[in-house]
C-alpha cells in the first residue's frame, strides 16, 4: 500500500509539473511573460471582470534609465565600466524584494541587459523566441547598435579596469602576432609605462622587447602621416564619388525592392514555422535551429535594406567628411585628447603591428582603406587597370577591365555600403 501511494504521489507531482510547464509555454505562445520581467518592467496583478490577471507594465522609475543606457552605449562613447558608473550616478537600482533591498546593478547584469531581446518585444522561453505583447522600451535599430558595440568590445578583448590608455587593443606584436599590453614598471623615479607582448607571458618564446610608451606614441603619430592622403587626391575622389553615386541610385532602388521581398518571405516562413510548432508538427529542437537561421537572414536583409534605402545626399556628405578626415588625420590626431585618440585608432586601423620600437604595418580599416586607395578614381571612372607579370620563362600581360557601374566588387566596397559602415561604426570619431 505504501508503494502504491508513493507511486500515485510521484505521478501526481510529475503530471502537475508537466501541466504547469505546459501552461507557461502556452502563455509565452500568446505573447505573455511566463518569467520575471527584466529590470525596466514590473510584474503586476490586475483584476479584470473579477478575474486576476498577471501581466507586465513599464517601470516608470527605471525605464528612462534603460532607454538612456542603450542609446549611450550604442553611441560608442562608453564602455561597460563607464556606463555602469554613469547609471549608478543617475540612480538606477535593482527592484527590491521582501528579502533584498534595492542596490546598484552589477557589471554582469548590465552586459546581460544590453543583449536581452525582451526590450525589443521578444519573449524567450525554453530556448524558443515568441513575439511578446508587452511595450517595447527600445527600438530595433538602437538595440542593434548597442549589441554591435558590445561585440566590438568583446572582439577587442578589452579590460578597461586597468591602465586607461588610448592605444590599448590596437597594438599587436610583429614577431608572434599576439596582442600588446601595457605595464607600469617601478623605478627609482616612479612608474614607467611599457608595452609588452602578451605572448611572452604565454611561453611562446617571443623575443619582442619591452617598448617605452613614448616611443610607440611617436611611431603611431608617424603612421598617421603615412595614411594621410593629399588634398588634391581627396578632391579628385570626391568628384568621382559624386558621379558614381548618381549612377547607383537606380541600382539601390532595385536592391531595396529585392530585400523587402526577402524580408516578407522570411516573415512568412517564421509564421508558418510557429503554426507548425503549435500544431505539434515541428519538434522544439528544429524550431530553435530554424529560428536561429531566420533571425540571421532577417538581420542580413535588414542591413542590406538599410544600406539601399540610405539617403544618397547623406552618403555623399558622410564620404566627403571621411575624405576630409583622411586628408587631415595626422594634424587632428595630434590635437585630439586621449579618449578621442582611442576612437581615432579604433576607427582608422584594424591593427597596428609593432616590431621592436616601430610600427611595421598599419592595417587601415574600411571604409578608409578604400577611400585612401590611389587607384580608386580610376575604378570609379571605369578605367582599365593593367597588371604585368614576368617570369624566368618569359613575360605576359593581363588586363582586368573594370565595369562602368563603379567599384570592382572583388577589391572595393560600393560608396553606399562604405558610408553605411562608416556611420554605424561604434569607433568613428565625431565629425
Amino acid at each position: 500500500m505504501h508503494a502504491i501511494v508513493a507511486a500515485n504521489a510521484e505521478f501526481y507531482s510529475a503530471n502537475l509539473a508537466a501541466e504547469a510547464k505546459k501552461g507557461l509555454v502556452q502563455k509565452a505562445k500568446m505573447g505573455g511573460t511566463p518569467t520575471r520581467a527584466p529590470i525596466g518592467y514590473l510584474n503586476v496583478r490586475k483584476l479584470i471582470e473579477g478575474r486576476e490577471v498577471r501581466t507586465v507594465e513599464v517601470d516608470p522609475q527605471r525605464a528612462p534609465h534603460i532607454r538612456w543606457a542603450f542609446a549611450a552605449y550604442g553611441s560608442g562613447a562608453f564602455t561597460l565600466d563607464t556606463l555602469l558608473a554613469a547609471l549608478t550616478e543617475r540612480g538606477l537600482r535593482t527592484r527590491p524584494t521582501a528579502k533584498k533591498p534595492e542596490k546598484p546593478i552589477s557589471r554582469s547584469q548590465l552586459a546581460s541587459m544590453l543583449q536581452n531581446p525582451y526590450y525589443v518585444g521578444v519573449v524567450r522561453y525554453a530556448g524558443v523566441e515568441y513575439e511578446g505583447r508587452h511595450e517595447h522600451l527600445i527600438d530595433k535599430a538602437t538595440f542593434a547598435k548597442a549589441k554591435a558595440v558590445l561585440a566590438a568590445h568583446n572582439h577587442a578583448a578589452e579590460k578597461d579596469r586597468k591602465h586607461h590608455y588610448y592605444l590599448k587593443s590596437s597594438l599587436y606584436c610583429g614577431r608572434c602576432g599576439s596582442r600588446m599590453s601595457l605595464i607600469q614598471a617601478n623605478g627609482n623615479g616612479g612608474l614607467y609605462p611599457y608595452f609588452f607582448c602578451i605572448g611572452r607571458m604565454k611561453g611562446t618564446g617571443c623575443k619582442q622587447p619591452y617598448v617605452p610608451v613614448d616611443l610607440i606614441e611617436t611611431a603611431v603619430e608617424d603612421a598617421y602621416g603615412d595614411v594621410a592622403i593629399e588634398r588634391g587626391q581627396a578632391d579628385l575622389v570626391r568628384e568621382k564619388l559624386e558621379v558614381a553615386l548618381a549612377g547607383m541610385r537606380e541600382q539601390a532602388e532595385a536592391e531595396a525592392t529585392r530585400q523587402r521581398r526577402r524580408l516578407a518571405k522570411v516573415n512568412e516562413e517564421r509564421e508558418k514555422l510557429l503554426h507548425a510548432y503549435y500544431a505539434g508538427a515541428v519538434p522544439v529542437e528544429l524550431l530553435r535551429s530554424e529560428q536561429g537561421r531566420l533571425s540571421t537572414e532577417t538581420a542580413q536583409a535588414e542591413r542590406h535594406l538599410e544600406a539601399a534605402e540610405a539617403s544618397f545626399g547623406d552618403i555623399a556628405d558622410t564620404l566627403a567628411k571621411a575624405l576630409d578626415l583622411l586628408a587631415d588625420c595626422q594634424r587632428a590626431y595630434l590635437a585630439a585628447p586621449g579618449h578621442l585618440r582611442r576612437q581615432w585608432n579604433q576607427a582608422l586601423f584594424e591593427r597596428l603591428v609593432v616590431y621592436d620600437e616601430r610600427i611595421a604595418d598599419a592595417e587601415v580599416a574600411e571604409p578608409f582603406a578604400t577611400l585612401a586607395d590611389l587607384e580608386l578614381p580610376a575604378r570609379l571612372n571605369g578605367e582599365a587597370v593593367t597588371k604585368t607579370g614576368a617570369s624566368s620563362g618569359g613575360g605576359s600581360n593581363e588586363e582586368l577591365l573594370i565595369g562602368e557601374t563603379g567599384f570592382e566588387p572583388a577589391t572595393a566596397r560600393p560608396p553606399a555600403e562604405c558610408a553605411t559602415r562608416l556611420r554605424h561604426s561604434p569607433w568613428v570619431p565625431a565629425f
